[in-house]
């Protein structure tokens, strides 16, 4: 990678949808398995992982939109479904989508407050 990575906004490209949560615990995974039960109603082929940012910081990510704009419909889809989060507070968790180039970048960097700038600027 060169020295210096940015990110970029490209709308086109493959996109995911995320969510910035409070490190590896219980919470994550019955929301991991949550989410997975709610697209299986749906009949959607999305895939659901979780990367650890730090051991403070974990990230819920949904793969497979083929761009910005069905990453952002599925965000929007989550936040209206918000029973899917009563067992985090309102200040615990923060939505955001990210291109798959932008991913691998914020995975080496592993800084969310940083893409999170970013995504507050181009995004929103």
């Amino acid at each position: 990678l060169p020295a210096v990575i940015n990110y970029s906004y490209t709308p086109t490209v493959e996109h995911y949808a995320g969510i910035v949560l409070p490190g590896m615990e219980y919470r994550l995974a019955k929301l991991r398995n949550a989410i997975k039960a709610a697209q299986a109603s749906q009949q959607t082929d999305q895939l659901v992982y979780v990367d650890l940012l730090n051991p403070e910081q974990s990230i819920l990510l949904i793969k497979g939109f083929p761009d910005l704009q069905a990453s952002m419909n599925y965000l929007t889809y989550l936040a209206e479904n918000n029973n899917l989060f009563d067992e985090y507070k309102p200040n615990e968790y923060q939505f955001f989508v990210i291109s798959a180039n932008d991913y691998k970048i914020l995975m080496f960097k592993r800084n969310i407050g940083e893409y999170l700038d970013f995504y507050s600027h181009n995004f929103k």
